[in-house]
């Protein structure tokens, strides 16, 4: 998977700690090992109740810790950079896209910086109340597991558009960083807790820069 080879070059400078953005690197050939590349993910179509949840498992924690690192990004970007741009509006054409699941290059993605908070649940009294009992969901569209790892082979590979809007972001709104240290349920344990630790003091730390550019 070229995508996931480790950048972190003199050209690609950071503002992360190098060996952070190692761990990084080496979680997603990790990701790779165990599930293949996005667009053998987006191949198979279709996933099995618990390959959905092993890879979502893996992914969270993954997108977690990119937003730890991200945030460390964010945190230094300069304030002539934090300016937002104007544009002229132009009208928006309607387009038809296609994707083709051996093109991940082509895809439409982006990285989500902030989670999405989980869609309501019934409650338990309307669920008793319901004549019908819904069956447990026994296969998932495996697409969106392939776009949210390519979106994040992305934004490893290239975080600096990423931590500039991210920054513009957070300096309108720096509670939200605060959001963005949040780990998922067994995500420690699958990143490995010195990584974890680690990027969790480097990202809490960064967090004042939001506080104080006012």
């Amino acid at each position: 998977m070229p995508s996931a080879s480790p950048p972190c070059s003199d050209a690609a400078p950071r503002a992360a700690a190098l060996a952070l953005w190692r761990a990084m690197g080496a979680f997603i050939a990790t990701l790779h090992d165990l599930f293949g590349a996005p667009e053998a993910i987006a191949g198979q179509h279709t996933l099995t109740a618990a390959a959905y949840k092993q890879i979502l498992a893996w992914l969270r924690a993954g997108e977690a810790m990119m937003r730890r690192l991200l945030l460390i990004e964010a945190s230094a970007v300069s304030r002539p950079h934090l300016r937002p741009r104007r544009r002229a509006p132009r009208p928006r054409v309607r387009r038809v896209m296609e994707f083709s699941a051996d093109a991940p290059q082509e895809w439409r993605v982006s990285f989500r910086c902030f989670v999405v908070p989980p869609r309501a649940r019934p409650s338990r009294r309307r669920r008793r109340n319901s004549d019908e009992t819904p069956e447990p969901k026994r296969f998932f569209n495996a697409w969106p597991l392939a776009e949210r790892l390519e979106a994040l082979l992305r934004a490893f590979n290239d975080p600096a558009p990423i931590a500039r809007r991210l920054a513009r972001r957070l300096n309108r709104q720096p509670h939200r960083a605060r959001e963005m240290l949040e780990m998922p349920a067994g995500g420690k344990k699958l990143v490995g807790a010195q990584w974890c630790a680690e990027l969790g003091l480097a990202a809490e730390a960064s967090r004042g820069a939001f506080y104080n550019s006012s």
